[in-house]
């Protein structure tokens, strides 16, 4: 900001982004430097181990997507 300041500029146009999933801001990330985390309970890991059946539950919503 400084060095702007120095080339005469008087205000600078920055962006704003929510926090939402879909927003802007996760579509320009593009999975770089994101936070891919995700949750698993001890059911689903019981599953997983003894090859059970399981679900994906959706983001938004909370419908089964896959069963």
């Amino acid at each position: 900001m400084i060095s702007f300041a120095k080339q005469g500029y008087k205000d600078v146009d920055f962006r704003t982004y929510d926090t939402d999933w879909d927003s802007e801001a996760y579509r320009s990330v593009s999975g770089q430097n994101s936070n891919n985390t995700v949750r698993v309970t001890d059911e689903f890991l019981h599953a997983v181990q003894e090859d059970g059946d399981w679900h994906l539950t959706a983001r938004k919503g909370g419908q089964i997507v896959r069963p």
